[in-house]
Formats: structure tokens, sequence, C-alpha cells
């Protein structure tokens, strides 16, 4: 058996999850991974009733159906898998996440061993471990609105919550920045060659390698910037 590795794009709407995901599927060694897509998640539960008419709880559940298939993936040996989350609060959505990787990791390393004596096998020196990498996506006000404007037809469409500035409210409002993990803080309103070539190398070293880049700090400052830029648009105190 080997490592599994679980990607999560994080972030606000519009900050380009989708769009990135998209990306890293292109990417040596983002080949083979799977993708388990909350949307498509909402979809099976819910048809076509958009987020606004799902409730409270039912969120929570598809949120708990999502992490569950992610889950059923590692066990059943997947080495990669994609997923996308705004990852909002920590009770509600990241330390559930952290819980169904610990979950995973359990479970991976019990199947091995369990292998091992089944098959009159010496049991590994290291043990298949599961990580879990969480990509922290932002953009700025001007980006945002932007993708908005190129978007809100689609979005309408396939009944999506957000389709307009003012529906980042809850979203923004509600954002708790991670303290149980130490996400790679990516700024994507620049969507030009270069920029998205060098996010190419610090995406592939976080995933793969768990490296950060040394300009963690000044990441986060830029985030903050962006997100001070939504809340005053937003009219948030």
């Amino acid at each position: 058996m080997m490592d599994r590795i679980v990607v999560v794009a994080s972030g606000l709407p519009y900050s380009g999850k989708s769009w990135q995901i998209q990306r890293m599927l292109g990417l040596p060694g983002f080949q083979k991974a799977v993708v388990v897509r909350m949307d498509d998640v909402r979809v099976q539960l819910y048809g076509d009733r958009s987020d606004t008419h799902v409730t409270k709880s039912e969120h929570l559940f598809k949120n708990e159906k999502t992490r569950n298939l992610i889950l059923e993936q590692l066990v059943l040996g997947a080495e990669l898998v994609l997923t996308e989350a705004i990852l909002l609060t920590e009770e509600g959505h990241q330390k559930p996440f952290l819980e169904m990787l610990e979950r995973a990791d359990n479970y991976v390393q019990v199947i091995e061993q369990e292998y091992a004596k089944r098959d009159n096998a010496r049991t590994p020196d290291s043990p298949s471990m599961v990580f879990g990498r969480v990509i922290l996506f932002h953009a700025s006000l001007a980006a945002t609105e932007r993708r908005i404007e190129r978007s809100s037809a689609d979005r309408r469409e396939s009944n999506a919550a957000v389709f307009d500035l003012q529906g980042l409210y809850g979203a923004v409002s509600g954002l708790e920045y991670p303290k149980l993990y130490q996400p790679l803080v990516v700024d994507t309103s620049d969507e030009s060659g270069p920029v998205h070539a060098r996010q190419v190398e610090e995406i592939q070293d976080f995933v793969f390698r768990g490296l950060l880049p040394s300009d963690q700090k000044q990441r986060w400052n830029q985030m903050l910037q962006h997100h001070e830029q939504l809340r005053k648009a937003l009219k948030i105190s």
C-alpha cells in the first residue's frame, strides 16, 4: 500500500477553486486523481433545488456525505483525491475534515496490517499515511466582480446560491481562518500565464512534498486585504 493525499481547494466563492481544480487535473501527478465534487453531491441528494432552498441541516448532511465519499475513496486505495470546499468554520467544517483524515489514516494502517497477517508477510516498517493538503484561494474585489460578471448566467442555470456580489455576504461574514492546519495561500487575481506557471510549481511542491513558500506571512496579509475589500463592499462591520 502507499500513502494517500487529499487536496482541498478552499476559499470563498469566485476565489478560483473550480478553475484551479480543472488546471490541477492537467498537471503531472494529478492525472489519476479522483475528484469528489460537493455540487455533484448536492444534485445527487436534492436534485435541482438551489443552495438557497437547502436547509442548514441538509447542508450539514451534504458535507458529511462528501467527507464519507472521500473516506471511501481513500480506504479503497485512491492515492490522490481532489475536492472543493469553502471550509467556512472551524467547528462545522475544518475540524470534521481533519477528523475524517484521522479515520482514513487509521483504516489504511489497520488494513495494511491485516493484509500482512493474512499473507504471512512482514508489516511495513513505515506504515502508509493519509495527508491533507488544503489550498486557500483568494482574489481581489476587482477580480471577484469580473468573475461574477463572466459567470452569473451559468451559475443561475446551475442553481448555485451565489451569482452576484451580495450573494457572498453569508460566506464573507462567516469565514473563520484556519488555526488547525496551515494551508497554502494562493492569490488567483492575476490569471496571466507567468503567474499560473509559478503557482503550478508551488502547488506541486505543497501537494507532493508538503513544502510551503517562504513568503507565507505576506500571502496571509494580502488575503486579509482582499477579504477586507469584500467586507467593505458588502458593508460588513
